[in-house]
């Protein structure tokens, strides 16, 4: 047994080892294609105010009285990813009652799910990095098409309301 301040020797350490195969580490991420003008008409209306573009390519806008729209180009060079606080019963005041979520652009839902004390009472677990590598990491969702399982990623666009 090691006391603090001994030195361990090279037979000590940890050896390493393959990782079991599991449904977050077979997955790829959904392909997603970036929406065209028509497309974004037909899902979000025509009328857009406050568009951010850069180089002409369009990155975010509002339409409809309060929805802001974050397309896929925005969410990819973002240093800091897009995420959605959620509560119900919100007060101004810290309250046991109050039910609280976040949800990331980046395919996690459900992330650090609270009631009352956000320290001490959580029901899922949080995403600690921005770079989404723990993928088992809040809520997942998975989709099956033509037999093959993917796991949700950034989407082509995120609308929040």
């Amino acid at each position: 047994m090691l006391e603090f301040g001994d030195e361990g020797s090279s037979q000590d350490s940890y050896e390493f080892f393959t990782p079991d195969k599991n449904i977050f580490n077979t997955s790829g991420f959904l392909p997603v294609d970036d929406l065209s003008d028509p497309e974004l008409i037909r899902f979000f209306d025509k009328e857009r105010r406050h568009c951010e573009e850069e180089n002409g390519q369009l990155l975010s806008f509002f339409c409809k009285q309060n929805n802001h729209v974050m397309l896929r180009a925005k969410e990819i060079m973002a240093d800091r990813p897009h995420a959605h606080i959620m509560q119900a019963n919100a007060g101004y005041t810290p309250d046991e009652n109050i039910v609280s979520t976040t949800s990331w652009s980046y395919g996690v839902f459900n992330s650090h799910l609270t009631q009352g004390n956000t320290n001490f009472n959580n029901l899922l677990s949080v995403c600690s990095s921005q770079f989404n590598l723990a993928l088992e990491t809040g809520q997942r969702i998975f989709v099956e098409i033509q037999g093959k399982q993917y796991l949700l990623g950034v989407p082509s666009a995120l609308r929040s309301v």
